[in-house]
């Protein structure tokens, strides 16, 4: 009788206390996350000191993307993906700062569906900063986000994001835009990676995890992926 009471008590202490592990196991995964979305920033704010505060450029020159790029125009020519010019200044390559929780930080699934996919890395950079953007043109850079964590997985049968740049004039409410970035579950960024949550990285150097409606919300008028 004893040992069956021994038994229920460790079995209801079990159920209470494995979750809490759990979620102190994910809380830990996502320090580890933010921390490198940190050397991200700091390895950025290097390179537009060394850039005349020009930020990792990847397209042609645009004064407006969110105008210019709206159905994808503005995407040739590549200049192929930024995190290999973050290198020297992070003091390692970008890929071995994979996502603690990201199951394929380096994106094989990617490759396995285009061979001639550019680098990956657990991260994608705002597409907002891609067409040439230099550090004054951005006027609220504390809640403008630069970094987001990329979806590496398949989400109701959509591919995992394989590219290095997303692009958030690609929305809902843009008729023209191929394809949509934003979506909130199988858009671009892991919304979900973290307890629901994703950490993002902002223009003047802080990192933070945020739920996506905190980030964006076209209902609410809330857009922290839009510069200005």
């Amino acid at each position: 009788m004893e040992i069956l009471v021994v038994t229920a008590i460790l079995s209801l202490l079990a159920a209470i206390l494995f979750p809490v592990f759990s979620r102190a196991k994910a809380s830990a995964k996502s320090a580890d996350c933010l921390s490198k979305t940190n050397q991200m920033l700091k390895a950025t704010a290097l390179y537009l000191a060394d850039s005349d505060g020009r930020f990792p450029q990847s397209r042609k020159t645009s004064g407006s993307p969110w105008v210019d790029d709206a159905s994808g125009g503005l995407e040739e020519p590549d200049y192929g993906s930024i995190f290999p010019r973050l290198n020297p200044y992070l003091g390692i390559r970008f890929t071995d700062l994979p996502c603690t929780e990201d199951t394929d930080p380096h994106g094989r699934i990617c490759e396995a569906i285009n061979p001639d996919v550019p680098d990956l890395a657990s991260y994608v950079y705002n597409g907002s900063f891609a067409f040439g953007l230099s550090e004054s043109g951005v006027d609220r850079s504390s809640e403008t986000i630069i970094f987001a964590e990329r979806r590496s997985v398949n989400v109701e049968g959509i591919e995992p994001f394989c590219n290095y740049i997303y692009r958030p004039w690609f929305n809902r409410s843009n008729p023209s835009a191929p394809e949509d970035d934003m979506d909130s579950t199988a858009g671009a960024i892991a919304t979900r990676r973290h307890n629901e949550r994703a950490n993002y990285g902002f223009v003047d150097g802080h990192a933070k995890s945020y739920a996506w409606g905190q980030t964006f919300d076209l209902t609410a008028n809330l857009n922290l992926h839009k510069v200005n």
